[in-house]
């Protein structure tokens, strides 16, 4: 992602703000992969434990699954996952 200086920082500062969580880029829509579900942030997942976050946790869990790549149809993407990556999948658009 092409990102102003301080961008990534005022995104993070919001997300956290509103206790909701930063999507992957790779998995935003119509960008690298508009075949994928958007998809948790899992640097952010990693670093953050917001509202939203834990309770995705406590309702569904995270799988790890492969990041969006060149094999993208290998994914039942109904559960909550997360991938290797560093991405977290809820079922529900949030």
């Amino acid at each position: 992602m092409h990102l102003g200086e301080g961008r990534l920082r005022d995104l993070v500062t919001q997300a956290r703000r509103v206790e909701r969580f930063i999507v992957c880029h790779d998995t935003l829509p119509h960008h690298k992969y508009p075949q994928v579900k958007p998809a948790i942030c899992r640097g952010f997942a990693d670093r953050y434990s917001t509202q939203a976050l834990q309770v995705i946790e406590r309702l569904f869990g995270f799988i790890e699954v492969d990041p969006p790549g060149e094999d993208v149809n290998a994914a039942d993407n109904t559960a909550p996952t997360r991938d290797t990556a560093g991405t977290a999948q809820p079922d529900a658009a949030d």
